[in-house]
Parts: C-alpha cells; structure tokens; sequence
C-alpha cells in the first residue's frame, strides 16, 4: 500500500494515508523508510490503535478506506467504515469484496502492487457524482448486510412466516 500510495501520491496533493492499528510485527521504522523515500512523511501518519470516538472520528474523517490485504476473513474494518457511509477501497483477498462489488460501494482489485495501484487511481478517477454514490450506497449496504440488529429482525420475519406456514403440533413434541 505505501509503495502505490508513493507511485499515486502526486496525483493528489491534499490526499493523506492514515495507518491505524497495533505494530505487532515490528514493521513501522522499515515502512517508514519507504514514506521517507518517497518524500511524504507529512503525508503518511501512524497514529496506532484507535478505540472508541478516536476510532470513529477517523472514519467520519476519511474519504475512503483501504484494505489491500493478501487475505482477511471477513474485514471487520470494512464494515465498520460503511457504517461511517464511507466507501472501501479492497484486495481481492478480503472476503466480503464480492458484496462491495456487487453493491457498487467501493473497488476491488487484486491484492498485487498494480493492484493497489489501481485502487489509488480508481479511486481518483472517479467523478464527485460517483464517490457520492457509493457515499450515499455505504451505511445502506452496512444495514441491509452487516448490521446485526437488522439481520436479527430479517432472520426472525421470516422464522414467523415459516411457523405461519408450518405451525409446531405440540401434541408431537
């Protein structure tokens, strides 16, 4: 992701790339030197792990957000962001990517260097009628496809239309 971001940067002057989480791995000070290369250090920030409005406040703040991941299982972030009604920019390898295509809410590309690139100059290229599109197409694909609460009331509409359809004998119980 650095290394597409340092390649597309210039295409954006005001864009900047928030890296949020733990560094588990250690990885920082040596991804740092690929920012620092590329010359966007003021650019590039490393915030660590964001929890509660912290967390939130990033989302609302962003313009998009980007997971280029060589594989995740589901991609909590993600749905977390079109919560916030922003839309997601996705390897391939994340495996709820086939919903954001099919939802038109975000892009997805392989989970390759062009790939990435592509994410950043997909993203770009888009008109501000499209980015508000899949603004607009976010927190509906959050309710209709993540959103537990209304999952729940989905999966007990229709229990009650199968008991109406089939009601349980208890005298066969």
């Amino acid at each position: 992701m650095l290394e597409a971001f340092a390649q597309t940067a210039d295409l954006d002057p005001e864009l900047h790339l928030v890296i949020a989480g733990p560094d588990q791995v250690g990885w920082r000070q040596e991804l740092q030197t690929i920012v620092d290369k590329a010359g966007l250090t003021s650019r590039v920030h490393w915030p660590g792990m964001l929890k509660g409005p912290l967390k939130w406040g990033a989302f609302y703040a962003c313009e998009a957000f980007i997971l280029p991941s060589h594989q995740e299982n589901f991609g909590i972030a993600v749905a977390e962001a079109l919560a916030c009604g922003k839309p997601v920019l996705l390897s391939d390898q994340v495996n709820i990517a086939p919903d954001i295509k099919a939802d038109s809410v975000g892009l997805v590309e392989a989970d390759t260097l062009d790939g990435t690139l592509n994410l950043f100059r997909r993203w770009h290229a888009l008109s501000s009628g499209e980015r508000a599109q899949m603004y607009a197409q976010a927190p509906v694909t959050f309710r209709t496809r993540y959103d537990m609460k209304e999952n729940a009331k989905i999966i007990l509409r229709l229990f009650g239309k199968e008991l109406k359809k089939h009601p349980l004998n208890n005298s066969e119980n």
